[in-house]
């Protein structure tokens, strides 16, 4: 159930948090690239966006100011991409001509933009940071809950070597005069059965000190205050 639980719910989460951290690392980095190689008095990049196609993540920029010649266009584009943090990105950038309060307007509605991303990548961070979390503690519950039936089996046969089969779980027994609850773990327990006559009136009269002795044994295992064992025919 838990690996199951971890498919359903913890798997999609986990990779749109990667796709949170993803996007915030490409912005971060395209906006100090840009700040650090290109912005200057005579030039700036006053808006750009993220186009993703299949295989590539192109950044298309618009700068404005001062032409950039051709080769020193290229050598920006290919430092670009040589830094990036991740493989498949790409930069375009498309020189544009706007007088000065044209640019201050656009500057402003590009920055309030940006803020408002910002605040929405870290919102729905922390919001999946929540789920995760809440996850792990639903997932160690479940954990808590689960015995190691198995492994008890294989120990349980050492001293008890006619067990066939264990089963270890948490049961809750409900008092009818006061409805009160208790959560007991049982122990049911089906042993081989001799055919000769003998040997099986012999094993009848011995269950119930195999019984003790299993419970007695998981309840020191598992440090249980209490475990029930229920014979299975």
């Amino acid at each position: 159930y838990i690996y199951s639980f971890i498919v359903i719910v913890i798997i999609p989460s986990a990779i749109i948090f990667y796709d949170v951290i993803k996007e915030a690392r490409i912005q971060k980095y395209a906006q100090e690239f840009f700040e650090t190689r290109v912005n200057s008095v005579h030039r700036k990049i006053i808006s750009w966006e993220k186009i993703d196609s299949d295989s590539l993540i192109v950044i298309k920029a618009y700068l404005t100011g001062n032409t950039l010649p051709s080769d020193s266009l290229i050598k920006i584009q290919r430092e670009f991409v040589k830094n990036a943090p991740i493989s498949n990105l790409k930069l375009d950038i498309i020189q544009t001509e706007l007088n000065p309060e044209i640019q201050q307007k656009l500057e402003a509605s590009i920055k309030e933009q940006i803020m408002a991303a910002i605040k929405a990548n870290k919102e729905v961070m922390q919001e999946q940071q929540q789920k995760i979390d809440s996850l792990t503690k639903i997932i160690n519950i479940l954990k808590a809950d689960s015995f190691p039936v198995v492994q008890l089996t294989n120990e349980i046969k050492v001293f008890v070597p006619n067990i066939r089969k264990f089963s270890l779980a948490k049961a809750v027994f409900t008092h009818a005069d006061s409805l009160r609850t208790d959560t007991i773990p049982v122990a049911l327990i089906n042993f081989k059965i001799p055919k000769n006559k003998y040997a099986r009136r012999q094993f009848y009269k011995s269950r119930k000190k195999y019984l003790k002795k299993i419970s007695e044994f998981v309840e020191k295992r598992l440090q249980l205050d209490t475990v029930i064992t229920v014979p299975l025919k």
